[in-house]
């Protein structure tokens, strides 16, 4: 039973999130059909003030669920480790006194990263991706690139999700702009540059569309190269889509350094004890000099 700890359990504990809305979105994430659909019309009728904390939400779970995987991936290591100690004992290489007291710490080890995975965490996050994919906002853009760029162990299920999802990605990037419409983290510009990777043309010529607006400079090295055809097996739209997209990129990319440099001209480094007070030297009146109104 601790194996199985529902994520949907923690939602209502959420910073972001009110605890009405913490409870419907913890209902859209559960097994029950009607629950899910109830609870999605009724955080859909408040899209515009629900958008920004749900983001929010989703990337925190996102973070988490992250944290755990990286910390699940030490399992082969705990498991060498009991092996090498398991030999150790056994061939007498040290005494099994000194060995034994380390037994409490091995199996709190090897137990702490079971009880901590939840296997329904990633259809639990693709879920809430799937929920944050139905919002007409630009905002979504970065949720859906970070979602895209994780490793879970996909179904059928998640697979036919995560297709929807890449869907609604392409079809957000295409509506940008400007420079105004969105921003994007630089870890969310990372998974777009890793979604250029992807086989789906359709996708790549999306995110080429719309790093000219979003893009940073570490864009510029894959864009460059599928420009240059380096890229093996690259389509021709996507190379001229690549070309097209490479002198806009660099353009923004100028002037994000150009702001960059100006704001740290503007505002210097300056130490508390260089900052000096002027003092003021206040002539000394004598009392005879003062003279009320009545005397004038």
């Amino acid at each position: 039973m601790l194996y199985n700890i529902n994520m949907a359990s923690l939602i209502p504990k959420s910073q972001y999130l009110n605890e009405e809305t913490a409870s419907s979105l913890a209902d859209y994430l559960g097994p029950i059909s009607w629950k899910k659909n109830a609870a999605e019309k009724k955080i859909r009728e408040r899209s515009s003030e629900l958008i920004v904390p749900l983001l929010q939400e989703f990337h925190s779970r996102l973070c988490i669920i992250g944290k755990i995987n990286k910390f699940t991936s030490s399992i082969p290591t705990i498991l060498i480790a009991a092996c090498i100690m398991y030999t150790i004992i056994n061939f007498r290489i040290v005494d099994t006194v000194e060995i034994g007291s380390l037994y409490p710490l091995l199996i709190v080890f090897f137990i702490l990263p079971m009880l901590s995975t939840n296997p329904n965490s990633g259809m639990q996050i693709i879920n809430f991706a799937t929920l944050i994919a139905k919002f007409d906002d630009l905002r979504i853009i970065g949720s859906l690139a970070e979602i895209l760029c994780k490793n879970f162990a996909y179904s059928y299920v998640a697979n036919y999700k995560l297709t929807n999802i890449k869907s609604t990605l392409r079809e957000n990037l295409v509506l940008i702009k400007s420079e105004n419409d969105v921003e994007l983290t630089s870890n969310q510009i990372a998974c777009l540059v890793k979604l250029l990777k992807h086989r789906s043309d359709r996708l790549k010529l999306a995110i080429l569309h719309a790093l000219p607006f979003v893009g940073n400079k570490s864009c510029l090295n894959y864009v460059h190269k599928l420009a240059n055809q380096e890229i093996y097996n690259t389509s021709f739209a996507v190379v001229e889509a690549a070309e097209k997209c490479l002198p806009a990129l660099e353009a923004r990319v100028a002037r994000l350094n150009t702001a960059e440099t100006l704001l740290r001209a503007s505002s210097p480094e300056v130490k508390n004890d260089t900052l000096l007070i002027p003092t003021l030297e206040i002539p000394e009146i004598r009392s005879e000099e003062l003279l009320s109104s009545s005397q004038k």
